[in-house]
């Protein structure tokens, strides 16, 4: 596996944890993630020298990603007849 392809598939897993971690709080509690998580993000790309506009940027596509994957195993799991 080339390094590109490694690295893409440890995104995605990255982000499908963290779907599925969302998922699990109950969804009062969801927004405040959503919002610790950009902060994570945010510090994580900050301490390895990006510069603070495309940290941000960083951060925000992320967090949109993650809701995305929410949104799509959620609705799985309903198709299934689980509840998200």
């Amino acid at each position: 596996m080339d390094e590109a392809k490694g690295a893409a598939d440890d995104l995605v897993e990255a982000v499908t944890e963290r779907a599925v971690e969302i998922l699990s709080l109950p969804l009062e509690e969801r927004e405040d993630r959503y919002h610790e998580l950009r902060e994570v993000h945010l510090t994580a790309a900050l301490a390895t020298g990006v510069a603070a506009p495309m940290a941000g940027a960083l951060s925000a596509n992320l967090e949109q990603w993650i809701r995305k994957a929410v949104r799509v195993i959620g609705a799985s799991a309903v198709a299934g007849g689980e509840t998200a």
